[in-house]
């Protein structure tokens, strides 16, 4: 099912919102009467997991291998510019 909702109304109503979405409800998103996004649920690939899953848990060879965290090393190459 997908409903439409205006920008205003996904603020005002956002927690009702949400439950629907879990529920499997579609909604086409409006600002100023005119489309421009769409909310749904997120889906789940075969593995069980869902799409963001990846970013959350990243292969071994995407990790950093840096004793710095990400933050430090973004910081020294901001600072080396």
């Amino acid at each position: 099912m997908t409903k439409l909702i205006s920008v205003k109304e996904l603020r005002t109503r956002f927690p009702a919102i949400r439950r629907e979405i879990e529920q499997g409800t579609r909604f086409i998103l409006l600002h100023r009467s005119r489309p421009v996004g769409e909310l749904g649920p997120v889906k789940i690939t075969q593995r069980g997991e869902d799409i963001f899953g990846f970013f959350a848990r990243p292969p071994a060879r995407f990790r950093l291998r840096s004793k710095k965290s990400a933050v430090e090393l973004i910081r020294e190459e901001r600072t080396r510019s």
